[in-house]
């Protein structure tokens, strides 16, 4: 296909309860999503996990989950994604009843906030 870009969003379940048990896992997932992504021409774009509503679901995201997707995204050359988690930190209220997953009208949110992210990566292929 003619993919050359593909934003990932994931990790809240490697990070469910707010452990780290399942760090070194999740890293190594992701790092073989990136590679299988580059090894078909195609540039990861790694969001920063979503942030939980603490209040709701008893538990927030381990700071060492968004550390690994920094890194990964330095130490692999990547584009900066989108950072979910210091939003709906800051809007809690935009996560569903759960504490965990967006509520059905944060995906219009979701698409405000990658969106100077896809400007900028598209702007670099002209």
């Amino acid at each position: 296909g003619n993919v050359k870009h593909w934003a990932i969003e994931m990790g809240t379940n490697d990070a469910w309860g707010g452990g780290d048990w399942n760090l070194e896992t999740y890293k190594r997932n992701m790092q073989t999503i990136i590679d299988s992504a580059k090894a078909h021409g195609i540039e990861p774009i790694l969001a920063r996990i979503i942030a939980t509503n603490e209040s709701k679901a008893g538990w927030q995201v381990n700071p060492k989950f968004l550390q690994a997707i920094d890194e990964l995204t330095q130490e692999n050359n990547l584009h900066p994604g989108p950072d979910f988690y210091s939003y709906f930190l800051a809007h809690p209220e935009q996560i569903a009843s759960d504490g965990v997953h967006p509520n059905k009208d944060c995906y219009l949110v979701m698409q405000d906030i990658i969106k100077p992210v896809v400007t900028d990566v598209l702007s670099k292929l002209k």
